[in-house]
């Protein structure tokens, strides 16, 4: 259905347009009637009447006024929704007093009725409008559909007022707009009876407490969809509101009705269930806060105002970062159910993000070191205000100033996955430093750099080859290569240590001398050499071997092969005589040494197969130097 006036879209059923206050030409269908139909009509009216007046006499229902009662009774506490419609939360606070149903009494599913109600009743729910709601820069930030009864009053649901000054009851057809100055309201109550400074000059819909003998009639406020024959069981207290959950009420703003006047309301997607008002009369009905109360003891002084005060702020980043950061400092006065999506501390997180962001890249770190000082860092808990607040006092103080302010302040961030990621930024600041040290020509600062770091990553391999290029820096290849081997590196950081490893063999060659070190007290000496530039093979030293060997496996690896021509001669390994063949090898590289054209025999053994032995005929290239008590044989070319 779509407004003639200004072609908005509008539900099926709607009576005027929301936006322009047009009325979209609902009509009654007429009956086709008979001559006698008017004197049936007039028959059953007599019979109704007579019945409604003698009822008390021929139905002896249970009193009228026992809602009076169960609301004199006290107040219960109720549980809300989470603000998903239509799921409806059970309650699960305590309730001080449950009310129970009549005995007997059954729970039908209701029976929707789709065609119009009759002209009578429409006209009773005319003055069904908007109310706006609007917070203290003239923000709207809610529009609740209402129904006047009693000519000034309209029940709303407290999440859709949160926050708001001002709010303003609109019927659209007649041009009619008056403000809502207080109501009937108490803290803790999920739904309010609120008053209009000047009553909507309409004929009257009516309000009555709701009764439990009557059946009830839903109808929205947004359409002609009506549910007739509902009997409904409230199903706990809360001062004048009866709470009613009940499968047959739709997800949609409604009026509850007995007898054609309103008993209740329902609230779409602010409130699940029905609420029943069990409270006097309307002409017995007085306000009891105004809006002004209303706001300073559900939102003033909270957490939740001030982000509203600094989203609307109209000032420089500087100004509006503070204020949307002061929120952090401050109380939620919500229920977190309560909370506009817009006010979630989530997203204020990632405004402030932007926002301090923005100004970094403006070059604004010294505001930035002022704004996000620790207070703020330990209020938000947040790591990418942390990073940002990092980054910028690194520009300002420095390092060090830096690594301070992380170690004071970010035990703050709670999560696992925060605590995990803080670490691993701690680590990468530690890195920084040290090679802006190195960069800079300061090894010996660098060298306290590392030594501060392993105060809190003590066994980190990351830290381990940082201290190797140290010591290569201060031309210590001997304890570069020391502090290389005492661990093992995970794949991710092979090419890193063979890098490495590659400086040390360079620095070695600079001095003239190979030094291999081995663990002190052992008979065997491991090393690694590359063979004819194409293989890199284990070896040990072998001072008893007259000649370098290496297994046949190794020779399709080389391009190499033995045939009938080969010389072949027995020799005497750790597993008796075996047959070898003779070759040469055109080098031996080790440590960066090369040795070209190197006698050796290939052995078919099974106790070499995984590493070649360096024997003599290589061995005497060099001068030997062996400490066995420190673990180290030195080469010197000869």
């Amino acid at each position: 259905m779509r407004c003639a006036q200004c072609h908005s879209p509008h539900e099926p059923g709607a009576n005027f347009c929301q936006h322009c206050g047009a009325e979209l030409g609902l009509t009654v269908k007429k009956t086709q009637g008979f001559t006698w139909l008017p004197a049936l009509l007039a028959v059953v009216l007599f019979i109704s009447l007579a019945g409604y007046y003698f009822k008390g006499i021929l139905f002896p229902f249970p009193p009228a006024d026992r809602p009076h009662r169960l609301a004199a009774e006290g107040p219960a506490t109720s549980s809300r929704q989470d603000g998903k419609p239509p799921v409806l939360d059970k309650p699960t606070e305590k309730r001080e007093k449950p009310v129970t149903p009549l005995a007997g009494t059954s729970l039908p599913a209701g029976k929707e009725s789709v065609p119009p109600p009759p002209a009578a009743q429409q006209s009773r729910l005319q003055p069904v409008g908007v109310v706006s709601v609007y917070d203290g820069w003239d923000n709207e930030i809610a529009a609740i559909s209402a129904v006047v009864v009693d000519h000034a009053w309209v029940a709303l649901p407290v999440r859709g007022c949160l926050g708001g000054v001002k709010w303003f009851f609109r019927f659209a057809p007649s041009g009619f707009s008056a403000a809502i100055d207080g109501g009937q309201w108490r803290p803790g109550d999920e739904v309010g009876l609120w008053h209009l400074v000047r009553p909507l000059d309409l004929e009257p819909t009516l309000l009555q407490p709701w009764q439990y003998q009557q059946k009830t009639v839903w109808r929205s406020l947004l359409s002609q969809r009506q549910i007739v024959d509902l009997v409904l069981h409230p199903d706990w207290q809360q001062g004048y509101w009866l709470h009613a959950a009940h499968a047959a009420l739709p997800d949609e703003s409604g009026v509850l009705l007995q007898n054609g006047r309103v008993t209740g309301w329902t609230f779409g997607g602010w409130l699940g269930g029905g609420y029943l008002w069990a409270g006097p009369a309307a002409d017995g009905t007085e306000m009891t806060v105004t809006v002004a109360d209303f706001y300073n003891l559900t939102f003033a002084g909270g957490q939740e105002e001030q982000f509203v005060r600094a989203l609307a702020m109209e000032a420089g980043l500087a100004e509006r970062l503070q204020a949307l950061l002061a929120g952090f400092l401050l109380s939620p006065k919500l229920d977190a159910r309560d909370v506009p999506e817009s006010l979630q501390p989530a997203n204020m997180l990632a405004e402030a993000r932007s926002l301090a962001d923005e100004l970094y890249q403006q070059g604004g770190f010294d505001q930035l070191v002022d704004l996000l000082n620790g207070e703020v860092i330990l209020g938000t808990g947040d790591l990418g205000l942390l990073k940002i607040a990092v980054d910028a006092r690194i520009g300002v103080r420095g390092f060090a100033d830096a690594l301070n302010f992380v170690e004071k302040t970010g035990e703050s961030l709670g999560s696992d996955d925060d605590h995990a990621a803080l670490q691993e930024f701690h680590l990468q600041l530690y890195q920084l430093w040290l090679e802006d040290e190195l960069a800079k020509g300061e090894p010996a600062m660098a060298a306290q750099v590392l030594e501060r770091s392993r105060s809190f990553f003590a066994d980190d391999p990351r830290l381990y080859l940082d201290g190797v290029e140290l010591a290569l820096v201060q031309g210590d290849w001997a304890g570069a290569e020391k502090l290389l081997r005492q661990r093992v590196y995970p794949d991710t950081m092979a090419e890193r240590v063979d890098q490495l490893a590659r400086q040390i063999s360079q620095q070695k060659m600079q001095e003239g001398e190979i030094v291999i070190p081995f663990p002190p007290g052992s008979r065997q000496i491991h090393v690694t050499a590359t063979v004819n530039s194409r293989v890199s093979f284990p070896f040990l030293i072998d001072t008893g071997a007259s000649v370098v060997s290496i297994p046949a496996a190794l020779l399709p690896a080389l391009g190499l092969n033995i045939d009938r021509n080969t010389p072949r001669y027995k020799v005497t390994t750790a597993g008796g005589v075996k047959e070898a063949w003779e070759i040469t090898l055109s080098s031996i590289e080790l440590e960066g040494w090369i040795v070209r054209d190197v006698r050796a025999m290939v052995v078919d053994s099974a106790e070499q197969v995984e590493f070649g032995l360096l024997g003599l005929n290589f061995l005497n290239r060099f001068q030997m130097h062996l400490d066995s008590d420190e673990g180290v044989l030195i080469l010197k070319p000869q």
